[in-house]
């Protein structure tokens, strides 16, 4: 690994929780497994191990509610456990790239279908991974469409308009 900046090592700390537990337990030895410059070595090591923490949980929690905008469906399912089972997975999957929000909320919906009990609601799935993969059109049966509070079973169709904006329709019985 080459050296690393000060910027750098701060950004993988607060990222990784098992570098903050060796950063609390041994601070040079995870300086030196940062491979840190060593003109910055000084400041790391003065580094304020309950800011640290504090700093990480506020990117969780900002992590958290972005995700939470772009399912909200199943977040609402799962109601006040949300936030910790969100922790659990982010603490171990750091997504990078200006689509990380989009691709955080479907490995979270990944992580709950594989964990869980949960109902992730597939067409917020569905329209995540249409937006990422910038696909033209995609047709799916869904068994959890909420329609007017309610699940429904339906196809949800989703299309590029002739602008290349995403869209998508639902189709469902009402009985």
């Amino acid at each position: 690994m080459s050296d690393s900046d000060l910027t750098t090592a701060l950004a993988r700390l607060l990222s990784d929780p098992d570098l903050r537990a060796a950063f609390r337990q041994d601070r040079k030895q995870a300086a030196a497994q940062l491979a840190l410059h060593s003109v910055d070595l000084d400041t790391f090591l003065g580094l304020d191990e309950a800011a640290i923490d504090e700093q990480a949980l506020g990117l969780l929690d900002k992590r958290f509610h972005e995700v939470s905008r772009l399912i909200p469906q199943t977040m609402r399912g799962i109601g006040d456990r949300c936030r910790p089972i969100f922790r659990n997975y982010a603490s171990r999957h750091w997504p990078t790239g200006h689509r990380r929000h989009l691709i955080d909320a479907i490995e979270f919906c990944r992580h709950l279908r594989e964990r869980g009990p949960w109902t992730v609601f597939r067409s917020e799935v569905n329209w995540l991974r249409f937006v990422v993969y910038q696909r033209r059109l995609s047709i799916h049966f869904v068994p959890n469409i909420m329609i007017n509070g309610k699940p429904r079973r339906g196809v949800q169709i989703l299309y590029r308009n002739r602008f290349g904006r995403a869209c998508q329709l639902f189709l469902f019985l009402n009985i």
